[in-house]
């Protein structure tokens, strides 16, 4: 667990003067406030599930909170898969899930069509669909390769294995040479990043049925902040998300990665933006916590959180 840190207390007096991401901070002004008032957290929200119904991951609270911010939903996720839900398996020559030679590694239903596709000048990527052998539910490993021919593909696909556990991500134990595992996401990681946001207080709450979640909306703007089970994913995995070919939205996405500290930890925030005007659209932090979990928090919208504050919110995050 992580005390909240004098960064915190310096957030929340921003916080009271109605300072948000995309504002520019006064240090002159935010020093003279804290020096006169004893500035305590903006708000304390906590994640509430009876112990009988308690889930894979913890409940939380959360000490710090943007003002402005209302509390819309909470409890545990009630999010379900459709076929678009498919866990990955990342892998890289350098280690980095974003190159030009990084290999998507699916497992996929029974309905997706075996066989090669190549890439062409609307597709770069190139798939390789091979069914499984001796799969009772049928199931197919895809391979996804940025302008990679059949070869290399098969390579890849040879070296792959199904997982044993539903939902988790294929497992590639020694990968074909100059490739190496870099991260991997399982389907309760792709519903805790892909759930909606709901519309009002009577909407389901977003993640997967082993997810905690609280969601806040202010004006054109969401925050929210869930735990997954620690095996979930690989915090790293979260920027393949928003790129091609996994990227979920039609309209055109670019996502960056960042390693940031968290307290005493390490974590990353993935910042996704529209390539063509620049403008922020999302931003996340994931987060291996002390207690076991993975711990995302997420805002999107008209008002993108600032990395900093993301941070702040993560550091004030505990196991309730």
């Amino acid at each position: 667990m992580h005390r909240p840190s004098p960064r915190l207390r310096i957030l929340t007096v921003v916080a009271a003067l109605g300072v948000l991401a995309g504002c520019g901070i006064d240090e002159d002004v935010v020093a003279r406030e804290a020096a006169e008032a004893a500035a305590g957290p903006a708000e304390t929200s906590t994640t509430t599930a009876p112990p009988e119904e308690a889930g894979p991951s913890s409940p939380f609270t959360v000490q710090l909170l943007p003002r402005g911010y209302e509390r819309r939903v909470t409890g545990r996720g009630e999010a379900e898969p459709d076929d678009d839900d498919i866990p990955v398996t990342v892998l890289a020559p350098d280690g980095e899930p974003t190159g030009p030679d990084v290999v998507f590694v699916e497992a996929v239903g029974a309905d997706v069509d075996p066989g090669f596709v190549p890439a062409d000048d609307d597709a770069p990527w190139a798939s390789l669909t091979q069914p499984a052998e001796d799969d009772e539910d049928g199931r197919a490993v895809r391979v996804w390769g940025q302008e990679a021919d059949e070869a290399e593909l098969e390579a890849v696909a040879d070296a792959a294995e199904l997982p044993s556990r539903a939902g988790a991500a294929p497992v590639v134990e020694d990968p074909p040479a100059g490739l190496e595992v870099v991260c991997s996401i399982g389907l309760d990681g792709v519903l805790g990043r892909t759930a909606m946001v709901p519309e009002d207080a009577d909407g389901p709450v977003p993640g997967p049925a082993s997810a905690h979640a609280t969601v806040w909306t202010t004006e054109g703007s969401t925050l929210v902040v869930m735990t997954l089970p620690g095996d979930t994913l690989d915090p790293e995995a979260i920027v393949t998300e928003s790129r091609d070919p996994r990227r979920r939205v039609d309209e055109p996405r670019d996502a960056i990665a960042e390693d940031v500290e968290v307290g005493d930890d390490a974590g990353v925030v993935t910042t996704t933006a529209n390539p063509a005007t620049g403008a922020v659209v999302r931003r996340e932090l994931a987060l291996e916590t002390t207690w076991g979990d993975i711990l995302l928090v997420v805002s999107r919208g008209r008002e993108v959180l600032d990395t900093d504050i993301l941070v702040a919110l993560a550091e004030s995050t505990t196991e309730a």
